[in-house]
C-alpha cells in the first residue's frame, strides 16, 4: 500500500504546477476500499491513457518530455493492486489533471 500511494501521490506532485491541488479520498464501498489520487495537473490525452499500466511507457509529448521518470512508477502500482486482488482506473483530460482510483478487497 505506502509504494502504491507513493508512486501515485509522487506522480501527481511531478505532473501538477505550483498553486494547482492534489487530493486524496480513501472510502469504503461494499467490501473493498476505494482509494482516489485526484490532482489538477497537466492531465493525460485519452489516446495516451490506454498504455500508461504498461512497463517503460511514458506519454511522450512536448508537456511531458520535462519531466524525468523510468515508465516503471504505475505499472508497479498496477502490480501491486492485483496482487492484492484489486483493480486500478484512469480518468483524465488533457489540460485538466488526472484522477487514479484503486480498490481493493478489505
Amino acid at each position: 500500500m505506502k509504494q502504491i500511494l507513493y508512486n501515485l501521490i509522487g506522480n501527481a506532485i511531478k505532473f501538477t504546477t505550483e498553486g494547482g491541488y492534489i487530493h486524496v479520498y480513501a472510502k469504503k464501498v461494499l467490501n473493498n476500499i476505494e482509494i482516489e489520487v485526484k490532482d489538477s495537473g497537466i492531465g493525460i490525452h485519452p489516446d495516451d491513457q490506454k498504455d500508461l499500466f504498461e512497463p517503460f511507457t511514458q506519454v511522450d509529448s512536448a508537456l511531458t518530455r520535462n519531466y524525468d521518470g523510468s515508465g516503471l512508477g504505475l505499472a508497479i502500482v498496477k502490480k501491486y493492486v492485483e496482487m492484492h486482488r484489486g483493480s486500478i482506473r484512469v480518468e483524465s483530460e488533457t489540460g485538466k489533471g488526472s484522477s487514479f482510483v484503486f480498490e481493493i478487497p478489505l
